[in-house]
């Protein structure tokens, strides 16, 4: 009897620790419910006065703010241009009121200037003007089509009811009519951070302040050898170590070759075709081609293969990249050009928004930076970080 009962006390302690684990991990319910600022009420206010409107009537619209009780300031706006016109819905990623075009819940509706109707809509998933839902109409439907960083990731979801009311309904109810198809919990990096996401984290503090920075371990490799520092000397983090052999590197063969001898495996993306490792994950079925930021252009274009020696266009790192972190969320990615090394990770924020953390020359680049600095093409090594 008395084992029975710590058999059961055993089973109940079991029971409550993963319930405790599994709050720690939001669901996609609570995310949509509590994370994602969605600004419906604001939509629905200016459904009439703007989404269904005639466009005279948009046309004369300036902008406003208003607050949303989940998304909290709204910049609502209209701008006429040459054959369309757009109706937008901006958020403010911060509390300090600057709107930004992209900022995750963001809303940018296309109508046609001649009839008024709408052509399409893009909801912005991140900070980031390539990743978004695009809505279009189809008969008494919608299609729903989800791109990250640039790669399309489903096309053609269906969505009952036309654009019209769809645009008036909160987000979440698109995720409902669609979870079916389409994994949102990945869009969205509720799948938990792997150690790419702590070396990103680490880099920021050890970039940020001069003092000694002390982190976590476990983005060690299992073999790798203590670092000696002098008394007077201050500790240098791993991560820190790993973007000093980065920048370092002669070529991508001498960084592999560095990094292997240190305990981190190693693989260049090469063409899955001469590769006995082929690219893990998903696989994109195509590229957007957002020359107008707002509004995609159409169709899709091919998504570019990876060139032994050559490398990957610089407007397909990140979606590239993307596409490899979501079966790889223990990796980082070293790039290599003409003159030109980083150190790219996964990076989440304190508000759980996913992003790319780039680091060169011992600073941070934004991805602009890395645009101008950088080549057309640049080669890819994905670095594995053990426990």
């Amino acid at each position: 009897m008395k084992y029975h009962r710590q058999f059961l006390v055993a089973i109940a302690l079991c029971l409550s620790i993963q319930a405790v684990a599994a709050e720690s991990i939001p669901t996609l319910a609570s995310f949509l419910g509590h994370s994602f600022p969605d600004n419906t009420d604001v939509r629905k206010q200016y459904w009439n006065n703007l989404i269904t409107a005639p466009k005279e009537s948009v046309w004369a619209f300036t902008e406003r703010v208003l607050p949303s009780a989940s998304a909290g300031q709204v910049k609502v706006r209209a701008q006429r241009r040459g054959g369309d016109f757009l109706v937008q819905f901006l958020n403010s990623p911060t509390s300090s009121g600057n709107f930004v075009e992209y900022s995750r819940g963001s809303y940018a509706i296309q109508r046609d200037s001649k009839t008024g109707y709408i052509l399409q809509a893009k909801i912005f998933l991140q900070d980031d003007p390539g990743c978004y839902v695009r809505l279009y109409p189809q008969a008494e439907g919608t299609r729903v089509d989800v791109v990250m960083y640039g790669a399309l990731l489903k096309k053609g979801l269906y969505v009952s009811g036309l654009i019209y009311y769809v645009l008036a309904e909160p987000f979440s109810n698109i995720v409902d009519q669609t979870r079916r198809s389409f994994d949102w919990a990945t869009v969205f990096g509720l799948d938990g951070q792997g150690r790419a996401a702590t070396l990103a984290q680490d880099l920021h503090a050890s970039l940020g302040q001069a003092g000694p920075v002390f982190v976590q371990a476990s983005i060690l490799p299992a073999s790798a050898p203590p670092q000696a520092t002098s008394p007077s000397a201050p500790p240098v983090s791993p991560a820190r170590l790993l973007l000093d052999s980065v920048s370092k590197a002669a070529s991508l063969d001498a960084l592999a070759q560095g990094l292997a001898g240190k305990g981190y495996p190693t693989s260049e993306f090469i063409p899955a075709a001469s590769s006995t490792t082929p690219l893990p994950g998903p696989q994109a079925l195509g590229l957007s081609n957002d020359s107008d930021p707002l509004v995609p252009v159409l169709p899709y274009r091919s998504f570019p293969r990876y060139e032994a020696g050559k490398g990957l266009p610089l407007a397909s790192i990140r979606a590239s990249l993307y596409l490899d972190s979501l079966s790889s969320p223990d990796a980082v990615y070293a790039l290599v050009g003409e003159g030109f090394r980083a150190l790219v990770a996964p990076s989440f924020d304190a508000s759980g928004r996913f992003s790319f953390a780039c680091f060169a020359d011992g600073r941070e680049l934004s991805w602009e930076e890395l645009g101008a600095r950088a080549d057309r093409s640049l080669r890819i090594l994905r670095i594995g970080l053990q426990g």
